[in-house]
């Protein structure tokens, strides 16, 4: 696994803790609905998008010039390593943010990415009319209704794995802290905590 799909996957079981779902729709999670776990998916996006919305703000306040700069400037080395890790948050951030992998994705991941995100945009769609849209976009790469279905399915599949590995490890970790709701809130990751996973070596 590509390190930057590790960081996402670490962030995605904080947003798995805050967004608590039900058990209805756990359930219907764990039974590979595709429905719910795209619903699901995309409320743990938009949690991951604002927490790295929150670390890009807190590294731009922080690169701009103040005492602590003035006072790391008379011991470079300790400059350089605050600013690289400032930098290389900043950067993961963005292309998490932008969904940018950082590893080639091969042809066949590439297409069943862009026909689940072309169904959940348009889930009207049969997948006769998914066919058709992408075959019109992609001339070289014709396919069929049942191949647009399968593909859409091996992808919701992955991202139902991935959600379902965050849910079990956020129980596990609301097990393990034993919070009320209150104190979970007060727990959740700040800025500073996300740059520590986003700047992580492992």
């Amino acid at each position: 696994m590509a390190a930057l799909e590790k960081k996402f996957d670490k962030l995605l079981i904080f947003a798995a803790i805050s967004i608590r779902c039900d058990e209805a729709t756990a359930e219907r999670i764990q039974q590979g609905d595709p429905e719910t776990i795209v619903q699901y998916y995309r409320a743990c996006q938009g949690w991951i998008d604002f927490a790295l919305g929150r670390v890009l703000t807190m590294c731009a306040g922080t690169l701009k010039p103040s005492e602590k700069w003035r006072e790391l400037a008379k011991k470079p080395k300790d400059f350089d390593i605050d600013l690289d890790k400032l930098l290389r948050g900043a950067r993961a951030a963005m292309k998490l943010l932008h969904r940018i992998p950082d590893h080639r994705p091969s042809a066949n991941e590439q297409r069943d990415r862009t026909l689940f995100q072309l169904k959940s945009e348009h889930t009207e769609w049969s997948f006769g009319q998914l066919a058709n849209h992408y075959n019109h976009l992609h001339p070289k790469d014709q396919i069929s209704d049942k191949h647009a279905e399968r593909c859409y399915k091996q992808h919701s599949k992955r991202l139902g794995l991935k959600v379902q590995r965050a849910l079990k490890a956020g129980d596990v970790y609301l097990q393990a802290k034993s919070l009320s709701e209150e104190e979970l809130r007060n727990e959740l990751p700040s800025p500073e905590y996300i740059l520590a996973i986003l700047t992580d070596t492992d």
